[in-house]
């Protein structure tokens, strides 16, 4: 055995074990995360570098952005600031022009009250001329007067001399006459507001001051007293109070705000009101750099400007770099700025670069942590998943080993992994199509013997049919002959008998033809007919009397298409159908119940799936529900069949109601379906294909010629080739001119290249955009374009939305000329 052994190992013949999955996995991705951490640790680093010399240089000019971010924000809330505060000046001079005379008011009523008992009028007044007279406001500026009616000066302070004379001729600097102005506004509204305009006493100047006064009525003595501001006095004060306030705005360590006038002239300087200015229109930097005419060149900008200057620092005399931003009020001629020292930037740079490189050793030791912990991190993932793709593979070795002999399903919740879960759905859609062709294929089958057992039936039907007819014929025949015979005249006692036998004969000879319906060899010649006609017939008839007089509990509604298209057929056969399921529906309801009747014009764009598979196309849709007994389950599938019935035979039917029914609409190519119940009651179904022609006896309530085309465009956009062409001729036998494209995409491409006057859009395409979205494109490449929208279902929310967007009528398939035509015109001709 040793010699065995060692003639292997030298032989090299020894068996190589295999290697499993996971530990090829395992092994792999120790090796890749490793490989992959020292390159990512390596660019990370060499990264960080990188990065830190750009900030380095980019941090200057950070740093300078920031800050003249800031000053440009402190300039900005000042001007706000100021411009607040001119907006409220003429409504803060009328505050405290009203203020005061409404305080002159209340002194002169409080006089007038406490002495009109103990001294005369003219002593009350002269007592009230001398408590105003003294009073002054407004830095002095301030002073009342009073006025009688009749425009008599009463009181007036600062020019006693025109006391108790009359002034109504008194004309300010244009002319106007103040004191009729006065009496005017305080006739009319017993107080107000007047402007009159006058040259300052004492002034130098020449210019024309505008002054507003606000007058009152003192009704005791008939006067008013009034007291008036001259503008550029208020504003004068505002923008004292302005500067004192500015003067004390900081930000920063050193930041303050300053301002100038446009000649030059100081007004804050520093973080300081400037108590006697001097002009610095001259001033200049160490460099050369007149600051204030670059300061006047700034505010040129009506948004402001930059400044780079060198300027001693506030809190010592130390010349500095530094930039300011400067923005004017151009009425004022103010220059207003704030700054910024560039000296500092250098000291950041530094504390900065101190930061980034002790962060950059932080991060280096963090990197190496993190490389260790993520090593040991991936060796515990590939083994967790080695772990996983082995329960996948066992999964899907159970699977393959049982899908082969049985329908199983793989358990997706078990597996991990996209991928498996993707190979487990496509596994399992196999097998649940192959359980769906399957049951599919059982429902064919079953489909395929009830129609085979059907038409077994009917052939056996019609073969007896025929034989029954010939013995039927004899036995009328010879009934009638009998009856002529003179012998058996009305007296005869063997006429009823005769009678009897005929009638019979008879009746069996109605059962005989129910049978070659049966056997579909009992329709005539076909004709052109609609099914609101034969309903409608109905409802007139003996035999619907004689339902509701047998049934006064039962209720019959109708719900008809109004514009319901026609059908080929007999006449006959559809009205024995609709009778015998109004007789079948009526049967179940024995204590009555409601019988609904309805038709419709209905295009299937694909099967639908019931009792029968309804093909595709369009269909005129009968429909009778009642709300009785219902069928069961198990009966369901027999119900047509012949003499297959729950009634008495030959006390409430012959057994083969259901079976014409059956007959009838294979006959004219149709399909049925049911619907019911137990005590819900049951819906037969019945779709017949419609035809496009017209029925011969009728008229059209609509002369072609009121809905001709007069030859203008028309796109048809619908993804069904045979609706397509079908409105395409239709609208070409209307005169006019017709393209037809399949898609909204395809449409869209069309109408970038060409005009057309309507469009024909099927609301319902697939793949690919709607009605809704291609009439949206539509007008954005041409908002007036016109549509009218069409579709085989009821309208919907997306119909409705375009309607919204301008789009005109909607028409329901199938297709009908006069109804298409008259849309059409319709639109064309809408403003």
């Amino acid at each position: 055995m040793r010699s065995i052994k060692r003639n292997l190992l030298i032989s090299g013949d020894v068996p190589r074990r295999r290697m499993s999955i996971s530990t090829v996995f395992l092994s792999s991705m120790m090796i890749v995360a490793i490989i992959t951490i020292l390159v990512i640790g390596y660019f990370w680093i060499r990264n960080e570098y990188n990065r830190f010399t750009l900030e380095s240089s980019e941090l200057k000019n950070q740093f300078l952005e920031e800050q003249r971010a800031v000053i440009r924000n402190e300039v900005e809330k000042v001007i706000a600031y100021i411009e607040f505060r001119r907006s409220q000046t003429e409504d803060r001079l009328k505050a405290s022009l009203r203020e005061r005379v409404e305080e002159a008011h209340s002194i002169a009523l409080h006089i007038h009250k406490k002495y009109k008992s103990s001294l005369s009028t003219p002593e009350i007044e002269r007592l009230v001329k001398e408590v105003l007279r003294p009073i002054r406001f407004n830095n002095g500026r301030g002073y009342y007067f009073a006025v009688n009616m009749n425009g008599v000066e009463m009181l007036y302070p600062v020019a006693p001399q025109f006391e108790n004379k009359n002034l109504l001729n008194l004309q300010d600097a244009k002319g106007n006459f103040v004191i009729r102005d006065e009496i005017k506004m305080i006739k009319k509204h017993g107080e107000g507001f007047v402007m009159d305009y006058w040259r300052k006493p004492n002034a130098s100047d020449e210019m024309i001051y505008p002054k507003m006064t606000f007058v009152k009525h003192f009704s005791p003595f008939n006067w008013y007293f009034g007291t008036g501001e001259y503008m550029d006095d208020f504003e004068r004060d505002l923008k004292n109070e302005i500067i004192e306030r500015v003067a004390k705005v900081r930000f920063g360590s050193e930041g303050y705000i300053f301002i100038n006038t446009y000649k030059g002239d100081q007004i804050i300087t520093d973080g300081k009101r400037v108590v006697n200015p001097r002009n610095l229109w001259e001033l200049t930097d160490p460099n050369g750099i007149k600051v204030i005419q670059e300061e006047r060149r700034a505010v040129n900008n009506p948004d402001g400007d930059y400044i780079y200057y060198t300027w001693n620092k506030l809190t010592r005399a130390e010349p500095c770099p530094k930039v300011s931003f400067i923005r004017g009020i151009k009425d004022w001629e103010w220059m207003i700025g704030a700054g910024v020292y560039l000296g500092d930037v250098d000291k950041v740079i530094a504390l900065k670069r101190q930061t980034l490189q002790q962060d950059v050793k932080t991060q280096i030791a963090k990197i190496v942590l993190i490389m260790l912990s993520l090593a040991a991190c991936i060796v515990l993932l590939a083994h967790f998943f080695t772990l996983r793709l082995r329960r996948g593979i066992d999964s899907f070795s159970v699977f393959f080993k049982g899908a082969a002999t049985k329908s199983i399903y793989i358990d997706e919740a078990r597996l991990q992994f996209s991928e498996f879960k993707d190979m487990a759905q496509a596994a399992n859609s196999m097998i649940a199509d192959r359980v769906k062709a399957e049951e599919e294929k059982k429902l064919l089958e079953e489909r395929l013997q009830r129609a085979e057992k059907m038409e077994a039936l009917g052939l056996l039907a019609g073969g007896v049919a025929h034989d029954i007819n010939n013995v039927l014929g004899v036995i009328i025949g010879y009934s009638e002959l009998l009856l002529l015979n003179n012998e058996i005249n009305s007296s005869s006692s063997i006429r009823p008998r005769i009678v009897n036998i005929m009638e019979g004969g008879q009746r069996a000879a109605a059962i005989v033809q129910d049978l070659l319906t049966l056997a579909r060899r009992g329709v005539p010649a076909r004709k052109v007919l609609n099914l609101n006609k034969i309903i409608c017939d109905y409802q007139d008839s003996p035999e619907l009397e004689k339902l509701l007089s047998s049934h006064p509990s039962l209720q019959i509604k109708t719900e008809l298409e109004p514009n319901l298209l026609n059908i080929s057929g007999s006449y006959i056969h559809l009205g024995k159908t609709l009778l015998n399921l109004i007789i079948n529906a009526v049967e179940s309801m024995p204590e009555g119940g409601i019988l609904k009747i309805e038709t419709t014009n209905q295009y299937l764009d694909k099967p639908i799936e019931g009792y029968d598979e309804v093909k595709e196309g369009d269909y005129v849709v009968l429909s009778v529900s009642d709300t009785g007994e219902g069928i069961p389950a198990t009966d369901m599938k027999h119900i047509f069949e012949p003499f297959y019935t729950k009634k008495v035979m030959g006390r409430s039917g012959t057994g083969l109601g259901l079976s014409v029914v059956w007959g009838t609409v294979k006959d004219h190519n149709g399909y049925i379906n049911v619907q019911s119940a137990e005590d819900k009651g049951s819906t037969f179904t019945l779709y017949f294909p419609i035809t496009r022609d017209e029925i011969t006896m009728e008229t059209a309530p609509v002369a072609i010629d009121e809905f001709l085309g007069r030859g203008e465009s028309i796109l048809v956009v619908d993804d069904v080739e045979g609706q397509r062409n079908l409105a395409s001729d239709m609208l070409r036998k209307l005169h006019y001119t017709v393209e037809s494209v399949p898609s909204g995409e395809s449409a869209i491409e069309y109408l970038k290249a060409h005009r057309v006057d309507l469009l024909v859009l099927d609301m319902i395409m697939s793949p690919g955009m709607d009605g809704l979205d291609t009439y949206r494109m539509a007008l954005e490449i041409n908002p007036r374009q016109k549509a009218i929208i069409v579709s085989g279902f009821s309208e919907t929310e997306r119909v409705n939305a375009a309607h919204a967007l301008g789009a005109g009528e909607y028409v329901k398939k199938p297709y009908v000329l006069e109804k298409l035509g008259l849309a059409v015109r319709h639109e064309l001709d809408r403003s």
